[in-house]
């Protein structure tokens, strides 16, 4: 769903994307009622916390393009209690760890 909603960002569908973006925040959040780490595979998948903070993000970036503050500061105050509730539960130095995982993320982490 997520690919989708960057699809509809792209061509400047904005509202199909907020709508897209919220379905499947909806949808991880399902998933995460079974477990942080309910589908996470062999290889690198991220966890359903990981891709509820991934997505938050997204839609954060998104309402910062439609001219809605409001919003993207509300959705970055949710993104910050979900990155709490994930360091005080695995840690610090495990949440950097797994942040480290993917080169989105490594960039901006080198950065701070």
């Amino acid at each position: 769903m997520v690919y989708l909603a960057n699809a509809y960002r792209s061509v400047g569908r904005l509202r199909e994307a907020e709508a897209t973006y919220k379905e499947a925040i909806g949808a991880y959040r399902e998933l995460a009622a079974y477990g942080p780490d309910a589908y996470e595979s062999p290889r690198y998948s991220p966890s359903a916390d990981e891709s509820i903070a991934m997505t938050l993000e997204n839609l954060a970036d998104l309402y910062r393009a439609m001219q809605r503050p409001t919003e993207a500061d509300a959705t970055c105050a949710e993104l910050r209690a979900l990155v709490a509730k994930r360091v005080s539960r695995l840690g610090v130095s495990t949440v950097c760890k797994q942040e480290m995982k993917t080169p989105r993320r490594r960039r901006r982490l080198k950065g701070i």
